[in-house]
């Protein structure tokens, strides 16, 4: 489909007469210029020939048909890397990586072999915990889901206790049947934690000034900057979203392994729990070894301890199979359009944030195209630009102008801004454990000319206008910059309150009530009607279908709006773009875990400009 573009079209100077104007004449480089800059030009392509062959050559062979399956099999699913919302990006360091299962993939791929008669059941290997508690949720229902067809699911880890807190993969672990365990392992249940840095006494001690205005109270998203300590409004909002967290893990955990409350809460008080004492209490079925599983798996399934059958198989080759399978000839009726990451302005893809146009352009292509029945947004975006963010909102009401229906669905987070481009949706799903809301806005800039008269610099300037300063790093805000700043937050702040009392079919004094920049859990938004029902992109699906007169997602067809980028088209683009946080050396290093967050603050507010719909104070909760 023929690119919407997204800018004026750049026309040719020519004079009044009509005629082209001359173009200025340039400079012929020198010899030794032209040397230098032909050989680094060969040097370069050189480079992107041979990647760019090593990834043909990789595909070619590499690739090929996915193999037949077995008239007999258990799926095997090894999770050692977090498994995400989107295929892990590929890097310079490491350009043929394996891009990895996503939860979505993993979802339909359950969902498909709990009714494939050869699936004799599932075998999980847990060496990774990180995942956010929606995912965490959503895999658990899919899971369930399976073992109501009448199959089992096995889940095996060497140690809770490797895992980080270990309770969020314990947590994942309890909607399986069985959960074995190493005899040497240990189960670590230390609870949910929340920590938030402050920044703003080293901020003092260089020199520095975060100076924001914030609608309303609870808005928070520089406060790491601005304070030393959590605001009183901040620590109501994380203690409350802490507690609904902790309630809803706690709850599910004793349903599922038919504990009492008591009994569960004795063994969280513990901390850490011995493999024996685990066992004992019920938190584990097994204390063995993997490959005794493996084998008594079989046994049971055939009778014969000695068997190697049924054969095991990845999960990521039944998924690539059953993406073969799938029927020819039948049309898209759903397009399914991905929001994920800080929403920023921009028409191109870029790893790891939203692109305004971008994002807008890929809904208005669903909406034209005829075949496409119903839109399906999925959200993981803590917000960002509030313009970037209303270009997305009008492409939504674009599609709904069309005739077509429009449903989102959630993932861990869906705020601020990120809440913004989902209000004038037909029907909004969030997980329990999602974070929304946030509905407020952030203004403001760093100062920091006492760092420079530390440093011994002296900046002057020269200006036109009583404002021209007033985005300057080099001079603090005067009290006319701070009143017009706010009136503008003030602008924006009701206009965010008005599309969301237009959208949300609610009275302007009612989202006030439940806005002033507060984030809320899915179950909180769903009793304050910021979401209209719980569930997880399955779910979203489920209703789509319905929409179209179908009974579930079985019967859909969904494209995903735009396509994916290719591994050939991922590496051309990184290879073009800056360098970015994710890029340093010795990524995932404690000190990098502590300044990610600045820097990534700080390179929202660089692309976006200093008026945010932005909450990056969210805890990401990976229990």
């Amino acid at each position: 489909m023929e690119r919407r573009p997204t800018s004026f079209f750049y026309r040719r100077k020519q004079a009044a007469d009509g005629v082209d104007a001359p173009q200025r004449r340039r400079r012929r480089p020198g010899l030794i210029a032209r040397i230098v800059r032909r050989a680094c030009f060969g040097v370069g392509a050189l480079v992107l020939f041979s990647i760019a062959m090593g990834l043909f050559v990789s595909f070619l062979f590499g690739r090929g048909g996915p193999e037949s399956l077995p008239d007999d099999m258990i799926l095997v699913l090894n999770i050692t890397d977090p498994i995400g919302e989107s295929e892990h990006a590929r890097s310079l360091s490491d350009p043929f990586a394996a891009a990895g299962i996503t939860v979505g993939d993993l979802i339909e791929t359950l969902d498909k072999a709990k009714d494939d008669a050869r699936v004799r059941g599932l075998l999980v290997s847990l060496d990774n915990a990180g995942m956010e508690l929606a995912h965490i949720q959503e895999l658990r229902a899919a899971v369930k889901r399976f073992r109501a067809s009448g199959k089992f699911a096995n889940i095996y880890t060497a140690s809770f206790a490797d895992l980080g807190s270990g309770i969020g993969a314990y947590y994942f672990a309890s909607a399986f049947d069985k959960i074995w365990m190493q005899p040497v392992g240990m189960v670590s249940m230390t609870g949910l934690s929340l920590e938030m840095p402050f920044a703003k006494d080293v901020l003092d001690k260089v020199g520095a000034k975060a100076d924001f205005l914030h609608r309303e109270e609870y808005k928070s998203a520089m406060e790491s900057f601005t304070n030393a300590h959590m605001s009183d409004a901040n620590r109501v909002s994380m203690q409350s979203i802490l507690d609904d967290f902790s309630g809803q893990v706690f709850n599910d955990i004793a349903f599922d392994r038919n504990l009492t409350r008591p009994a569960l809460q004795t063994q969280l008080d513990k901390g850490l729990i011995t493999g024996g004492d685990a066992l004992k209490a019920g938190l584990i079925d097994e204390l063995d070894y993997a490959d005794v599983l493996l084998q008594k798996l079989r046994d049971e399934t055939t009778g014969n301890k000695d068997s190697d059958d049924p054969p095991v198989v990845d999960i990521a080759d039944y998924y690539a199979t059953m993406e073969e399978e799938k029927s020819p000839g039948r049309k898209d009726n759903v397009g399914l359009v991905r929001i994920a990451g800080e929403i920023v302005p921009g028409d191109e893809p870029e790893p790891g944030y939203a692109t305004g146009d971008y994002i807008a352009n890929a809904v208005m292509d669903a909406a034209d195209d005829k075949n496409i029945k119903v839109i399906v947004v999925r959200v993981d975006s803590p917000g960002g630009s509030p313009s970037a963010s209303e270009t997305i909102r009008r492409s939504i009401v674009y599609a709904k102008e069309k005739g077509k229906k429009i449903v989102v669905s959630m993932g861990p987070v869906a705020a601020s801004g990120g809440y913004w481009v989902t209000v004038d949706a037909d029907k909004i799903y969030a997980m329990p454990t999602t974070l929304t809301g946030s509905i407020g806005v952030i203004m403001g800039k760093f100062e920091i000319s006492g760092l420079w008269k530390k440093v011994g610099v002296n900046w002057e300037s020269l200006t036109w206008g009583r404002n021209a300063k007033l985005w300057s790093m080099n001079s603090a805000m005067s009290e006319t910059e701070r009143a017009s700043l706010n009136i503008a937050i003030d602008d924006t702040y009701m206009s965010f309150i008005k599309r969301v009392a237009e959208g949300r079919h609610m009275k302007p004094e009612q989202v006030r009530e439940i806005a002033k920049g507060r984030a809320w859990t899915g179950t909180q938004a769903k009793a304050n009607g910021l979401v209209d029902d719980l569930g997880g992109l399955d779910n979203a699906l489920d209703y789509a279908a319905t929409l179209i007169g179908e009974k579930d997602r079985s019967a859909l067809r969904v494209r995903e709006i735009p396509k994916p980028l290719s591994p050939l088209e991922q590496l051309l683009r990184m290879m073009g773009s800056q360098v970015g946080i994710g890029d340093y050396p010795g990524k995932g290093g404690a000190m990098l875990k502590v300044v990610e967050p600045f820097l990534r603050k700080a390179d929202v507010m660089e692309r976006s400009g200093p008026v945010q719909a932005y909450d990056a104070s969210l805890p990401i909760i990976r229990p």
